[in-house]
């Protein structure tokens, strides 16, 4: 069991939820009394249930104890990645300062080696308070599921002595209860109760965030650098909207001193409630001699719309937990009425959480794109600015398309030495932006290029059309005879030779160059283009020919020659981008 994510753990823990309830579940619907002339004989039911308990807990403790071991060992690895990641992609803003005409130095190594020693044993108990966390809260999982089978066996028969009417019936009144709240087996101390998966997405996702900012603030150290910035976003919490967009001094993972600025203290915040679990604001490192100072202050419009972003969000969320809680219920159910009756529920709660999502797109696509790019700590001001300037100016229905279905965390890592991709399983894009940044593509040509494999996954795959692939072909069709006989050439040879050395600008022709590449067998093969192989797989030519295509509806000079070279598929590609938009 490779568990190397929040993302990973949180699916883990679903899984071993759910196959504790549909365990369960089959012993109740399988382990019927016989039936006899009076109808069920429950006490015969309930001594039969008994037995199934006792064979179900040594069954649990067998099967998920491994599991959990699993799960636990994987902590140590993720946080200390998670520092790693963060101190790497610090250093990196770093240097990239340095040479934009920031004033700094390395510090001492002794001074530096102190604070890097105190952190690793912060991190080391944070590792420690983690798994010790999680270990009581997995025993707790496994003891309530069978507190919650015993109560059950008894209620059935409570329920089918009050007038339940059928066998299906009684059980479904003991269990609803039970299939409503799954096994909320953690109780926080306001008294609310939480599942095993929601527990686990906010204690690594909060272990994850603290261990990145550690790294970040060993880098920052390590170059006397304290200052940072809270960074702006729709819907700040209210116990961290007194700091959004406020400048503080990082005395809590960057070693700062209340003697650095005349700004609060990053503790001082989090006292008051910064950074509290499950928070999902960040800060950048504040620049003296490069950054502008900060607007934090927000006008009258500004605040009323974070309150009502933030009660949205509150409400997207309880919508979403009534679909689990209807799909167990649907799912479990023994009797027919029932099962239907919690399916049509489920869908209720399902149009609700579309319709809310559908409200965010009615939103401005340019304000939900830089929320985006705000809530992604690893851009930099300069690329911000560009991704920014590009997504403007770009076409209507690409931009509706990208708020609708890439504006949440999309990147894996942002640092990929190796080849940028869209990972289908994850639904996440690994590449570099520092490369992307000095892209001879153009800056932003491969952070679009790969949403728009993204939003061609979202979508279903419109990509794969056979009418999109027929006219890419004419196209390549049409303008190989074109230029034929506008040069006077009169083979396919020399044409396609003549063609490949105009294609040698990177930044016009790279796309085109790669389209036409797999189109011809590599006949023409200009600037840029795949390896041989990957053209065997005929769906990748129209995948990339979308991609290529997304990422031209931000970028003129690029849209330009696409639509040179591809006029056909490209009327054809928009169609369906404007459809689907709708």
């Amino acid at each position: 069991m490779a568990l190397n994510t929040e993302y990973d753990i949180e699916e883990a823990f679903r899984a071993i939820e759910d196959e504790l309830i549909a365990s369960m579940m089959r012993n109740l619907e399988g382990h019927r009394a016989e039936e006899i002339e009076e109808g069920y004989n429950w006490t015969q039911w309930q001594g039969e249930q008994l037995k199934a308990l006792e064979k179900y807990k040594a069954q649990n403790k067998k099967m998920f104890l491994s599991k959990f071991s699993d799960i636990n060992d994987s902590i140590d690895a993720m946080i200390f990645a998670a520092r790693q990641e963060g101190g790497t992609e610090q250093e990196q803003k770093i240097l990239r300062a340095l040479k934009k005409g920031l004033k700094a130095s390395k510090v001492s190594q002794g001074a530096e080696g102190a604070f890097f020693r105190l952190n690793t044993r912060k991190l080391n108990a944070l590792i420690k308070a983690t798994k010790s966390d999680f270990s009581r809260a997995e025993k707790a999982m496994l003891r309530m599921s069978e507190d919650k089978y015993r109560q059950i066996i008894f209620n059935a028969q409570v329920y089918a002595n009050t007038g339940a009417g059928t066998y299906e019936k009684a059980v479904d009144m003991a269990t609803k209860d039970f299939l409503k709240a799954g096994i909320n087996c953690i109780e926080y101390a306001n008294g609310a109760r939480h599942t095993m998966k929601d527990y686990a997405k906010m204690a690594i996702q909060t272990a994850n965030k603290r261990a990145y900012l550690t790294g970040e603030g060993e880098m920052r150290q390590s170059w006397g650098i304290s200052t940072v910035i809270m960074n702006k976003r729709a819907n700040a919490c209210p116990k961290c909207l007194p700091f959004v967009g406020k400048i503080l001094i990082d005395d809590v993972w960057s070693g700062g001193k209340s003697s650095d600025g005349p700004y609060p203290l990053m503790s001082s915040a989090m006292a008051a409630g910064l950074y509290h679990p499950n928070c999902k604001d960040v800060h950048t490192t504040y620049f003296h001699e490069l950054d502008d100072e900060p607007d934090s202050k927000f006008t009258k419009e500004e605040l009323e719309q974070v309150k009502e972003d933030y009660k949205q969000d509150q409400k997207r969320q309880y919508a979403g937990r009534m679909v689990e809680q209807f799909n167990r219920l649907s799912k479990y159910s023994l009797d027919p009425d029932n099962k239907k009756m919690y399916g049509v529920r489920k869908e209720q709660w399902e149009n609700v959480v579309a319709n809310s999502q559908k409200n965010d797109i009615m939103e401005s696509d340019l304000s939900i794109f830089k929320n985006k790019l705000r809530n992604d700590t690893n851009i930099d001001k300069e690329y911000y600015n560009i991704l920014k300037e590009k997504f403007s100016h770009g076409n209507k229905d690409a931009k509706h398309l990208f708020a609708k279905y890439a504006s949440g965390d999309t990147i894996e890592t942002s640092l990929f030495e190796g080849t940028a991709h869209y990972n289908t399983k994850t639904k996440k894009i690994s590449m570099h932006y520092r490369a992307d940044l000095d892209n001879l593509r153009g800056t932003g040509a491969t952070w679009f290029h790969e949403h728009g494999h993204l939003i061609d996954d979202a979508l279903g795959t419109v990509s794969n059309d056979k009418q999109f692939k027929a006219l890419l072909n004419e196209d390549v069709y049409q303008y190989r005879i074109r230029y034929g006989k506008e040069h006077n050439l009169r083979t396919y040879d020399k044409v396609d030779k003549a063609i490949s050395g105009d294609l040698q600008d990177m930044r016009k022709h790279s796309a085109v160059s790669d389209l036409l590449d797999g189109l011809t067998s590599g006949n023409i093969r200009g600037c840029a283009g795949h390896m041989y192989d990957y053209w065997d797989n005929l769906e990748n030519i129209t995948s990339e020919a979308f991609a290529h295509m997304f990422e031209a509806q931000f970028d003129k000079v690029r849209y330009d020659e696409m639509k040179k070279y591809f006029p056909q598929s490209l009327e054809y590609f928009e169609k369906k981008l404007k459809e689907a938009a709708k």
